[in-house]
């Protein structure tokens, strides 16, 4: 018997039909921008300190921290500052979607994301460095520039990422529940262990430690940690935590409170040699070039 077979024409909620803008900045404490208005949409998200942002929609300033995500409507005047205490990071992007479904922005425009969410914005992050040249700490970028050997698909992924993202809000929900299979609970179990690790590492950024010490921690051995944290972050362990201790090098010379030298002892290197070229390595440029690239950043704004 032949069956006579029907297709449906898969409806799409929220459509982004056009990016406008990728960055994610590492600002000072004392940064601030002035603002500005256009009509297409912007993320705003925190991912690292705290800003105030003030906006034609609200009567007051609305305070922003770790976690936090704004969306600022078409022809929405926005701008924010530091709170002059602690640097910044924040990801950034605007975009087009004429999709009705927008509309629940409008009255819903604020989120305190969870680890579901933040993951997604961390694809999307990780995704749009792979995508386009122009550098995304540029706040005077005027286009996106393509990066022709990006990998196969990655605007498409990008897009695809976001419009998950922007459904997620919608729903104002993390995750649905899924079946715990034996395979889902093996890959679960290795997340546990690599938070885990990746929570000490935190907790340990101004003391001297090593992959024993890590493993010793979280209850497993070297070889089955390298290989599950390879397997999760596509890095080894002790690198993941040269990247955190840099990471967190930065966001201290952005406060402006230490210098490099007693940064690199707080932090528990060696000398101010080792730190340097370690932060080099990492970033592409030494400290103190940083500095100079991110306050040139930030006054041509």
């Amino acid at each position: 018997m032949h069956h006579k077979y029907f297709s449906i024409l898969p409806m799409r909620s929220i459509v982004v039909t056009e990016l406008y803008t990728v960055h994610y900045f590492e600002n000072f404490k004392n940064y601030y921008f002035s603002g500005e208005r256009h009509d297409f949409w912007e993320i705003l998200y925190v991912d690292r300190g705290e800003i105030i942002v003030e906006t034609d929609r609200f009567e007051r300033p609305i305070r922003m921290e770790r976690g936090d995500l704004l969306l600022h409507r078409p022809n929405e005047f926005h701008s924010f500052y530091a709170n002059n205490i602690v640097p910044h990071n924040l990801f950034v992007v605007s975009f087009a979607s004429g999709s009705p479904a927008m509309e629940h922005f409008q009255e819903h425009p604020f989120f305190h994301t969870r680890s579901p969410m933040r993951a997604k914005i961390s694809r999307l992050l990780e995704e749009s460095r792979s995508c386009f040249s122009s550098p995304l700490a540029d706040p005077n970028v005027p286009k996106l520039k393509r990066d022709h050997s990006a990998p196969f698909g990655a605007e498409q992924v990008v897009v695809n990422t976001l419009e998950l993202l922007l459904i997620s809000l919608y729903r104002h929900e993390d995750v649905r529940s899924e079946a715990e299979t034996a395979e889902h609970a093996q890959v679960k179990l290795a997340d546990d262990y690599v938070q885990r690790a990746i929570v000490y590492m935190k907790a340990n950024l101004t003391n001297r430690i090593t992959l024993e010490d890590i493993c010793v921690n979280t209850a497993i051995s070297s070889s089955q940690m390298q290989r599950m944290f390879r397997q999760k972050t596509g890095k080894s362990v002790m690198r993941y935590f040269s990247e955190l201790r840099i990471e967190e090098a930065k966001f201290l010379m952005r406060s402006r409170n230490m210098t490099f030298t007693e940064i690199a002892e707080f932090l528990c290197y060696s000398s101010i040699h080792h730190f340097s070229k370690q932060f080099h390595t990492m970033v592409g440029m030494f400290p103190s070039d940083y500095i100079s690239s991110v306050q040139t950043m930030t006054e041509g704004v």
